[in-house]
């Protein structure tokens, strides 16, 4: 609860609905001051435990959500929840939102110091050495996946204050499978994507916090996808919604068709 609860929007999102009872997507967004699909997708994904999603697409508290309610009237200072923000240090690059963050050291060069944030996946090249990396990386904060050189390891946890699912290492060269044209196995989208379903490799999992459009729809391409998190929209051939929602395992935002 109180995870859900540390950031301004997702305290908008729990308290608009505390008080309206049930609310759209797009209401919701609205209300969490946000204009991008992408990053109110991933905060979406943050309140999930609070929410409870209706047949007809729209939200209401859950019962956890509901207790979550009654605790932000109870102090009647929701800003209780966070640490007083702070204002971004002079010389401070901020890398945030991103579907997939490249690091590498003339990357790394550009900037006197980098703080990492809300990015799905963040991969950092073999010319990174640790004492580069310490230097320029003051924090990494709610990252889904980091894949780092293995030498790399203890300074890649040393910089992680919150929200890392997985730190994978390796040894030898970066390996660039992914971005030489071939879909990862568990593809994450916070901005606009759009996915040839042709060409993702058997056993693909998509979690969806922006806009995605998939293509080359058919029951066989279909069938590579392992499963699907829409926190977003998702856009897929008229007459496919049905077949496409077969893989959609969470569904906290929106399935459409286009011509």
């Amino acid at each position: 609860m109180f995870s859900a609860l540390s950031h301004g929007a997702r305290r908008a999102v729990v308290k608009n609905l505390g008080e309206q009872g049930v609310l759209s997507f797009s209401q919701l967004m609205e209300a969490a001051g946000i204009e991008e699909t992408g990053t109110f997708g991933f905060h979406l994904k943050k309140t999930e435990p609070l929410l409870e999603k209706l047949p007809d697409g729209r939200y209401k508290l859950s019962k956890l959500g509901e207790k979550a309610y009654r605790v932000m009237l109870f102090l009647e200072k929701p800003e209780a929840f966070s640490m007083p923000s702070k204002k971004p240090e002079e010389g401070v690059k901020e890398l945030r939102s991103l579907n997939r963050l490249l690091l590498d050291a003339e990357r790394l060069g550009r900037y006197d110091k980098v703080v990492i944030r809300d990015c799905y996946e963040v991969l950092i090249d073999s010319d990174v050495t640790p004492e580069l990396f310490r230097n320029k990386v003051l924090s990494i904060r709610e990252v889904g996946r980091i894949v780092c050189p293995k030498e790399l390891h203890k300074a890649v946890l040393s910089r992680i204050e919150r929200g890392c699912d997985v730190v994978e290492t390796y040894e030898g060269e970066l390996p660039l499978e992914a971005l030489e044209g071939k879909y990862p196995r568990h593809l994450g989208n916070y901005s606009e994507l759009v996915v040839d379903v042709s060409r993702l490799r058997p056993g693909t999992r998509i979690e969806n916090y922006g806009h995605l459009t998939l293509k080359e729809v058919t029951e066989e391409n279909v069938g590579k996808i392992a499963g699907i998190e829409n926190y977003g929209v998702i856009k897929v051939p008229k007459g496919f919604k049905e077949l496409v929602l077969t893989r959609v395992t969470s569904n906290y935002g929106i399935v459409t068709e286009y011509e």
